[in-house]
């Protein structure tokens, strides 16, 4: 956006360009199944949803949004592979 308001006139310059990035750390522990239990009791039942099956899934946010009804076939779910990678198909407990 700012590019763009240089581009137009309004800014003399990218300011945003200036900015030093914090850096990231690494993650140093992974979310335990109580504070995932606890964080999904103040959740939608939409985002519960969402959320209890990218943990079952472990896929990417791009996959999950990706899914379609026509990828469930009753017993099996079609989760679209990354690139130059195979379809997985997920079947097990909780899909059904």
């Amino acid at each position: 956006v700012m590019t763009y308001a240089v581009e137009l006139g309004c800014v003399e310059r990218n300011l945003v360009r200036e900015v030093k990035r914090t850096p990231e750390r690494a993650r140093s522990r992974y979310v335990t199944d109580d504070e995932l239990a606890a964080f999904l009791e103040h959740c939608s039942p939409v985002l519960q949803a969402y959320v209890r099956l990218k943990v079952m899934l472990g896929i990417r946010q791009a996959q999950m949004l990706a899914i379609r009804l026509a990828d469930w076939d009753g017993e099996r779910l079609k989760v679209a592979a990354t690139k130059g990678g195979k379809d997985a198909y997920y079947q097990g407990e909780g899909l059904a």
